[in-house]
């Protein structure tokens, strides 16, 4: 997936997919929020959804086979 220029993602380091040329990247891939695992989008949405705006996810994601957190405070999306 894409994260949103100038969104709460991108300010908190999450890096999307990413193409150059013919060539696809893949970005970060989301495994865990706050110590529970995550292996669909629906247990981070539940995780995300529960928590109060301005607070902050603990994210664990793989970056290029490396595990890393990554701390993203929840603010409101902008209307699309």
């Amino acid at each position: 997936l894409r994260v949103r220029p100038g969104g709460a993602a991108e300010r908190a380091g999450l890096q999307g997919l990413s193409r150059t040329g013919r060539q696809w990247t893949l970005g970060d891939v989301v495994v865990g929020a706050n110590g529970r695992a995550v292996k669909t989008l629906d247990p981070l949405l539940d995780i995300a959804e529960n928590a109060p705006l301005g607070s902050t996810l603990d994210l664990e994601i793989l970056r290029r086979g490396r595990r890393l957190r990554l701390p993203i405070r929840l603010e409101a999306s902008p209307a699309i």
